[in-house]
């Protein structure tokens, strides 16, 4: 049975460069793919050297956090920032864990990791809790509201009632 997969880039559970922790609602997702058998990769974007005054994700933290909500995260992989950072990232979550990229949702919070998951063969999942409004995703990519809705709609749940 081929390996149930889900790849995330950190924007999408730290809020973007503001490094916020991802809320509650959040981390119950996550856990209930691993409830659900998907293992969650998360892809850590590494500050460039230049860039001493970024703070990179700690992903201890984001464990932590990910197990204090019933769930956990499989896996990290570091990109150093540039043009070929994710898609190298990508291929080594690839051979890790022997799959097509092309069956594996990987959400992304920004126009340019969208396309590099779209150009690696990936399939492209943007939330519009990251994007921007003027935003233009590529081609096949696939729109959720927030991270909740995109785990509802990969487990087939219906959402909250009003």
């Amino acid at each position: 049975m081929p390996i149930r997969l889900v790849i995330l880039t950190d924007d999408v559970l730290v809020n973007g460069d503001m490094g916020v922790a991802p809320g509650s609602a959040e981390l119950e997702a996550l856990a209930r793919l691993g409830h659900a058998g998907y293992a969650v990769a998360v892809i850590l974007t590494r500050p460039a050297a230049a860039d001493a005054n970024d703070i990179a994700p700690d992903p201890g933290a984001l464990q932590g956090l990910a197990h204090d909500a019933g769930g956990q995260i499989a896996a990290f992989f570091h990109r150093i920032p540039g043009s070929h950072g994710l898609t190298e990232a990508l291929d080594e979550v690839v051979r890790r864990w022997r799959t097509d990229l092309g069956q594996v949702p990987c959400v992304a919070g920004n126009a340019p990791d969208l396309a590099s998951i779209a150009q690696s063969g990936g399939q492209p999942i943007a939330l519009a809790t990251h994007l921007a409004t003027d935003t233009t995703p590529p081609p096949g990519c696939v729109h959720h509201p927030d991270l909740v809705a995109f785990v509802e709609a990969l487990l087939d749940e219906p959402g909250p009632t009003a």
